[in-house]
């Protein structure tokens, strides 16, 4: 099972391929209206059409080190709604026409108006509605594993509840026994005095045991209120 911290990080991966995917339109949006576009935003474009292709691999590469989540994801992708691709077309349709519009650069020409207007609306509606729901998929694992944490948690804590009241029993049983052995010292006088210091000591113990019992109590209480 992925922890908190990796599944944290693919929702940071998710939103990378938002700000990828707005940046590959905003460069072909420039090349195509410049005259002599600078290749710098040739090169820039093809990096950024890459990252998103490698990020998009790093998360499924990644889910698939558990296997309840994998099935959950790709479920996710092929899923289709009315009207609707899945996840997985959309972004296939985004890197395929996102190499193609690159090929024509530096000469911009070649991309027709109409193919990138079609791309950008691609990028605005289709792509952005897929990302978002990946984004809101790995968010909802989060709060998953969040929650069975807690509830792990939780149930830890009643245990070592459990286990101090065990603990005071014992204590209270120490006690007991501290008792005897002082009225045993009384009845004898002089020749008991090995029973008063055992009675002490045995007093001691359960201060010391009734000190750690309470201490360990309010730190769990603590704990469990601040989680």
């Amino acid at each position: 099972m992925l922890k908190e911290s990796e599944i944290s990080d693919l929702i940071n991966q998710s939103g990378r391929l938002r700000m990828l995917s707005h940046r590959s339109g905003m460069l072909l949006s420039f090349v195509s209206h410049s005259s002599s576009p600078d290749p710098w935003f040739s090169d820039e474009l093809e990096k950024t059409s890459t990252n998103f292709h490698t990020s998009y691999q790093l998360i499924v590469d990644k889910v698939a080190n558990d296997a309840d989540l994998s099935r959950s994801f790709h479920a996710l992708l092929h899923k289709r709604a009315e009207n609707e691709s899945s996840i997985e077309s959309v972004i296939s349709d985004f890197m395929t026409k996102s190499s193609r519009l690159s090929e024509h650069l530096p000469t911009a020409t070649q991309a027709t108006s109409s193919s990138l207007q079609r791309f950008l609306k691609l990028i605005a509606t289709d792509l952005l509605a897929a990302l978002n729901k990946i984004v809101s998929f790995f968010e909802s694992q989060l709060n998953k594993v969040s929650d069975n944490k807690s509830a792990g948690i939780s149930d830890l804590a009643k245990e070592v509840e459990d286990s101090l009241s065990d603990v005071d029993n014992i204590n209270l049983t120490v006690k007991m026994l501290a008792l005897n052995a002082s009225v045993e010292a009384a009845r004898a006088g002089d020749a008991g005095k090995s029973f008063g210091v055992i009675s002490k000591e045995m007093n001691d113990l359960s201060q010391q045991i009734r000190q750690v019992s309470d201490n360990i109590k309010r730190d769990l209480k603590s704990f469990v209120e601040h989680m």
